[in-house]
């Protein structure tokens, strides 16, 4: 293993926790073999399918294509050990994003239209306290985030990733 490849299987490690745990994705009691076929699945799509694409610019209409593309990949992979509201977009955008914003702060792929969405960055929004990232279920809820997000950068004349970086403080988490 070489040193981008370490990095890139830490990135991994860290994204998935971060977008899965407190969640509550997963049905109760389910077989961990299982939650780990999941997990394995889901990343070998994104992988394959997404990432490549982000090598160059990816614009917010793409973006959010992937975005519900994952989402579908996710109940279709998933569905043995997911929860009554299957993989939620929120969840989806969480890892997704995550995983964007490592690999463009490590230089190894452009700056991505979006930042992660979570409890840390949507309180920093007109939106504090009425949103839960972990329950959003549809782009329409996520577009709504991502509007009060701006409304900040644009305050800064930031994009939304730069800003991000600006005000995330893991000590409100």
């Amino acid at each position: 293993m070489n040193g981008k490849q370490f990095l890139q299987s830490e990135f991994w490690i860290l994204s998935w926790n971060a977008s899965v745990n407190r969640s509550g994705v997963y049905e109760p009691g389910g077989d961990p073999e299982e939650r780990s076929d999941f997990r394995e699945g889901l990343v070998d799509y994104i992988e394959t399918k997404i990432l490549p694409t982000y090598q160059k610019q990816v614009r917010e209409e793409e973006h959010l294509k992937h975005l519900g593309s994952l989402v579908k990949a996710g109940n279709r992979i998933g569905k043995s050990v997911l929860g009554h509201d299957g993989y939620r977009f929120g969840v989806a955008q969480k890892l997704l994003n995550l995983q964007l914003k490592y690999l463009w702060c490590s230089k190894f792929i452009p700056e991505p239209p979006h930042c992660p969405v979570d409890r840390v960055m949507i309180n920093k929004t007109v939106l504090k306290n009425q949103v839960a990232w972990t329950r959003m279920t549809s782009v329409t809820e996520y577009k709504k985030v991502i509007a009060a997000m701006r409304t900040e950068a644009d305050k800064q004349k930031l994009s939304l990733a730069r800003w991000e970086l600006e005000v995330f403080d893991r000590r409100d988490a």
